[in-house]
């Protein structure tokens, strides 16, 4: 898998930021508690996480300057296909869309599977503890 953009909306201190990440490499930097990591957490929650998480999860998501539901797009390849995740955190009302490009979409419980069959992993989780319990499924990234 080749991450190739991630976008973050309403996701604590980022308003709305896009990363086009570099074939190579591609380095986030600046000061302290300027959301660097809050940047890659996300990227992690909209591959691990499901979108009608709830509870704490989401709360931890949730700006406290921008109003709205977080939001986290995606854009990567793997398999030799190009794919672009969306995912709006707003609890049971949360929205899942999986888009092969020049292909199929899959929604909601259909996206979060299809997009635990592309990573290899199981499907993503929620419930009480799920953040917490899903950082084993990138742990590297940490």
């Amino acid at each position: 898998m080749r991450l190739l953009s991630a976008t973050v909306r309403r996701y604590r201190a980022h308003a709305d930021g896009t990363v086009e990440f570099d074939r190579s490499l591609t380095l986030i930097g600046g000061p302290n508690e300027s959301g660097k990591s809050t940047f890659a957490e996300a990227i992690h929650r909209v591959l691990f996480l499901k979108a009608k998480t709830g509870g704490l999860a989401q709360k931890t998501m949730v700006s406290t300057r921008h109003p709205g539901a977080p939001e986290v797009e995606l854009r990567f390849e793997t398999a030799g296909k190009t794919y672009r995740l969306a995912k709006r955190f707003s609890g049971q009302s949360g929205t899942a869309t999986l888009s092969e490009e020049g292909g199929q979409t899959w929604t909601q419980v259909e996206a979060e599977s299809k997009l635990a069959e592309l990573l290899g992993v199981e499907s993503p989780e929620s419930g009480r503890g799920s953040a917490t319990r899903s950082e084993g499924q990138w742990a590297h990234l940490w």
